[in-house]
């Protein structure tokens, strides 16, 4: 939650002035009572989570959640663009699945850190010309 601090206090990372805008959990609201005024939402802004990491911020295990979902979200793209070409579905042919096996090399070259966001775009997008 988005808070202006009306009189400064201190934390792990040192002093928070008073007049700073900052952000903190929900949790800390009460514990930072008379500190801190709650700023609202600007309205029309849509503050709802889609979706949360299960993961601690910063670990190996958060970093390669977020690139599943990203790369999942890629691929979701490619394929809904592919089905709207044929909406009566399609049947694999060896080039296509030769893609897909660049799809799932280069997926588990970005998991462990070897490989980039935009080489598995350029996988998908060479998948998606295969199939189209």
């Amino acid at each position: 939650m988005k808070v202006l601090v009306t009189e400064s206090f201190n934390t792990a990372k040192g002093n928070i002035p008073a007049g700073k805008v900052v952000e903190i959990p929900d949790a800390m609201f009460n514990r930072l009572k008379g500190k801190v005024v709650a700023i609202p939402p600007e309205p029309g802004i849509n503050t709802t989570v889609i979706w949360s990491n299960p993961y601690q911020q910063g670990t190996p295990e958060a970093r390669q959640e977020s690139l599943l979902h990203i790369m999942t979200a890629i691929l979701e793209s490619a394929f809904d663009r592919v089905k709207a070409i044929w909406p009566q579905g399609f049947l694999s042919t060896p080039e296509m699945r030769a893609a897909e096996i660049e799809i799932e090399r280069v997926r588990s070259l970005v998991l462990l850190g070897k490989g980039r966001l935009a080489d598995f775009r350029q996988a998908v997008e060479a998948w998606e010309r295969v199939c189209t």
